[in-house]
């Protein structure tokens, strides 16, 4: 069984996802919450992540870059870099900087055939294309983070696809069942994970 707390989260992604009114039909008849318990993700919890760079860290590794060796550990600093720089998308040369510690990250990855990291570098596109409002780009980059990722034990990013084309389906107003299918799978994972609340 899953805690209150995680009933209420539940309980909230079903009502954006289909709307107030389906909601509370369902829900007056105690079958909303025990059908959809099991079905939507929760908040991610992992504590193998590292933690992120602080500022100082940043300015370091941005001078760096440029004399690193194409591999792995740059692709990490790339990423983590791009995911400092996140919290300022409102300026738009920060977003620009971004996209393109994602997008090299990304061509590194696919340069050494690595699967985990080209699906780590999609979806953080996707999350990028999403502070930009391109709504169609999510989803095209979250599919394609998808595609790699099922070739992979990454199911933490995995699912975290998922919910970015569940995110591109509510922003576009998709049909309900198209909004509904991704956040299930998303939750099949997270559940096989263990990342809900315990």
């Amino acid at each position: 069984m899953f805690p209150n707390q995680f009933k209420a989260l539940l309980f909230l992604l079903v009502i954006l996802t289909i709307g107030d009114q389906t909601v509370w039909a369902s829900a007056k008849n105690g079958k909303q919450i025990e059908t959809t318990e099991k079905s939507l993700p929760a908040q991610k919890h992992n504590t193998n992540q590292e933690p992120p760079y602080s500022e100082q860290q940043v300015k370091k590794a941005e001078r760096l870059l440029s004399s690193l060796p194409e591999n792995v550990d740059k692709i990490k600093i790339l990423l983590k870099v791009s995911d400092w720089y996140e919290p300022s998308y409102n300026n738009p040369k920060t977003l620009e900087k971004v996209f393109q510690y994602a997008e090299d990250a990304l061509r590194i990855s696919q340069a050494i055939h690595s699967n985990i990291y080209s699906g780590k570098c999609y979806l953080q596109l996707s999350m990028i294309h999403e502070l930009r409002n391109h709504n169609s780009m999510i989803e095209v980059t979250a599919r394609k983070a998808i595609a790699v990722l099922t070739q992979t034990n990454d199911l933490d990013d995995l699912a975290e696809s998922w919910v970015m084309v569940w995110s591109s389906k509510m922003r576009t107003n998709a049909p309900i069942k198209e909004r509904l299918e991704p956040i299930f799978k998303a939750a099949a994972l997270f559940e096989k994970t263990g990342n809900c609340f315990d």
